[in-house]
């Protein structure tokens, strides 16, 4: 007996949970430029400014958020006066960094991790939830790059070609020059 009331006691309390929890609806979501198949790129040296965006579209409340960076704080800084952000529904809000690389670095795979933390007024009580948002960081190897390596094969490729056509110029005799020897006679010879 005591067992079915056990059964009919759980049941209450998740029918009753979910009553509660049905009225909390929670889009709060976090944009970046950057990905993990998409990693900010920048040099040994480098620094860029650059920013993740805020987004509280569905449901009907405003959301309050406070970022803190728990991985790469090393290389990367909040650059807004604050940390803590809010956000009201329907809007989006910017948040601000500086990722900043070392000159001398010997890591080439950075991660900066954010981790977002907010907390929903409802009433008496406070709804809050966590999110983390990772920016892969890959410093490039200073280098000629992809772009000085397309120069280079262009200028072998030109040069090549320029050698190409003067080597069959001369066994055709284009260049051809007139010279006047010793003696007062007309030599032609090739280059």
């Amino acid at each position: 007996m005591n067992f079915k009331i056990l059964k009919i006691n759980k049941k209450i309390v998740s029918l009753i949970l979910i009553i509660l929890l049905s009225n909390y609806v929670y889009a709060f979501a976090v944009s970046s430029t950057y990905w993990k198949d998409n990693p900010l790129e920048l040099l040994p040296g480098e620094t860029r400014n650059t920013h993740i965006t805020l987004q509280n579209l569905v449901g009907e409340n405003d959301i309050t958020a406070k970022i803190t960076i728990s991985e790469g704080f090393e290389i990367a800084r909040l650059t807004d006066s604050s940390n803590t952000y809010f956000i009201p529904f329907g809007t989006k809000k910017q948040v601000n960094l500086r990722v900043s690389i070392p000159n001398k670095t010997k890591i080439y795979n950075y991660n900066v991790k954010l981790i977002l933390t907010t907390v929903e007024e409802t009433g008496e009580f406070g709804l809050g939830s966590s999110i983390e948002h990772n920016i892969p960081v890959v410093v490039i190897r200073k280098g000629i790059g992809l772009g000085g390596l397309v120069l280079i094969i262009l200028a072998i490729a030109a040069a090549g070609a320029i050698i190409l056509v003067i080597y069959k110029n001369r066994k055709r005799g284009a260049f051809k020059k007139t010279n006047i020897n010793n003696y007062g006679r007309k030599h032609i010879s090739c280059l």
